[in-house]
């Protein structure tokens, strides 16, 4: 008794019953997208509403800056910042021009 009868034979029932299950699928998913086109939902109706708004909030000093928003200029040689534990600071090891050069 050989194999390879058997094996080819198991091959060719896998590879049909693959293409029968692929044509099944697409056939179910075509049904479902035309009854999906069919059955709409309708535009629910408007309904009035109150608008709710936020209260403003009073604080004792309001010219002054909220905490943690307070921003820092830098100078044109401190473009290339870091940021640490103490916030940003300028970076000590500047990337000099000779390593940057354009291909």
């Amino acid at each position: 008794m050989e194999l390879i009868p058997i094996f080819s034979l198991i091959v060719l029932v896998a590879t049909l019953g693959t293409f029968v299950l692929a044509i099944g699928a697409y056939v179910m998913f075509r049904i479902r997208e035309t009854r999906g086109r069919a059955g709409l939902p309708q535009v629910p109706p408007t309904f009035e509403a109150d608008v709710m708004a936020p209260e403003p909030v009073e604080t004792e000093n309001p010219t002054a800056p909220l905490t943690g928003t307070a921003r820092r200029t830098f100078t044109p040689d401190e473009k290339l910042v870091q940021y640490t534990s103490d916030g940003y600071v300028p970076l000590k090891n500047k990337p000099s021009e000779e390593r940057r050069r354009w291909r």
